[in-house]
């Protein structure tokens, strides 16, 4: 029989993943998509389980965890994939909801470096997808903590769908080092905090970046990032610095979760005036 490289497990909550003691259950393994309807059954039967080469790892689940849940979970992985240095590429994910609830996001937990440590294990990680309704709480020497243990990053995805709902992000200035910290960086979805950002500032500028030619978009996604109109013209001018010898996609308020957010209107039309307005003075 050919060994096993790729598994795609969906579990019920009475349902549990095979564990075993022994490396070679899993040996060969490379790709783990995982799909639970609730966290109980993943994090045990996972730590007792071994994947020593695993270079995918995926979760699907439908409920958001509990801070004690997600950290069983980030112990389990890494337990079970030899410290997670093989992995490349890891995502978590919260199943998309039909109709989109209108939850009370500021009662969510607030997702903080603590929480993503862990991850800092991921050596080799080339490419991450978190994605759970948690507000996040993320700020310049955090996100740059983070990416300083992943240095071949090339995606970085941070709620995609729920959006930070807080102010906090990636100032300009933090954007810059990220790009730096990360050379090969090409697709960023962090919210951005613009407070106070009026005017461009020469030891933050993109012009400092070596832009690769690539044959594909450089992609910045600001997600729920909330700026105001006095910061619409000095952030337009800071992504203008962003040559035009490089492909590059901008998306703000772009996700179904964030369209019926009472906000979205507002805070869409000013991203939008920015792209504007950057376009306009890269051409």
């Amino acid at each position: 029989m050919p060994a096993l490289t790729k598994l795609d497990i969906e579990l019920s909550a009475t349902v549990t993943l095979p564990a075993s003691n022994s490396p070679l259950f899993f040996s060969a393994l490379h790709d783990l998509n995982l799909s639970c309807e609730s966290w109980h059954p993943i994090s045990q039967p996972l730590s007792r389980t071994q994947m020593p080469i695993i270079t995918n790892f995926s979760a699907t689940v439908g409920d958001d965890p509990s801070r004690q849940e997600l950290g069983a979970f980030f112990a389990s992985v890494l337990s079970s994939s030899a410290g997670g240095r093989t992995i490349e590429v890891f995502s978590l994910y919260l199943w998309q909801r039909d109709p989109i609830p209108l939850t009370v996001r500021s009662a969510a937990p607030l997702l903080c470096l603590e929480d993503l440590r862990p991850c800092m294990a991921l050596s080799n990680l080339r490419e991450l997808y978190f994605d759970i309704e948690w507000n996040v709480g993320l700020t310049d020497p955090e996100l740059l903590t983070l990416a300083a243990a992943w240095p071949h990053l090339e995606k970085f995805y941070i709620n995609t769908s729920w959006g930070w709902n807080t102010p906090c992000g990636i100032t300009p200035n933090g954007l810059v080092q990220l790009l730096h910290t990360c050379p090969l960086l090409y697709k960023i979805t962090l919210a951005m905090d613009t407070r106070g950002y009026t005017e461009l500032s020469p030891s933050g500028s993109l012009a400092s970046f070596e832009w690769r030619p690539l044959p594909f978009l450089y992609s910045i996604n600001v997600l729920d990032s909330i700026i105001e109109e006095e910061s619409v013209p000095a952030i337009a001018a800071f992504f203008a610095n962003i040559p035009n010898s490089s492909l590059f996609e901008f998306l703000p308020w772009s996700s179904v979760a964030l369209f019926i957010r009472p906000d979205y209107m507002v805070y869409r039309d000013r991203w939008d005036e920015v792209h504007r307005r950057f376009t306009g003075l890269r051409s």
